[in-house]
């Protein structure tokens, strides 16, 4: 990774940390989930944020491994 990538990496991770704090009311995180309920729904405003930052109109691939 350049210092480029890691500093646009850096302010992406920023953003994404400023966005996502305004739902952290509406989030437990520290809950564990149950296989069968839902998966966490990312808002509108912040899907549109991250599809900025990558230069797209869609994440084709998403996952949280």
């Amino acid at each position: 990774m350049t210092d480029k990538e890691y500093n646009e990496f850096i302010k992406l991770y920023l953003r994404l940390k400023y966005l996502l704090k305004k739902y952290d009311e509406y989030y437990d995180y520290t809950l564990l989930k149950e296989e069968d309920e839902t998966p966490i729904i990312i808002p509108p405003d912040v899907y549109d944020d991250i599809c900025d930052e990558l230069g797209s109109n869609e994440i084709k691939l998403m996952g949280i491994t």
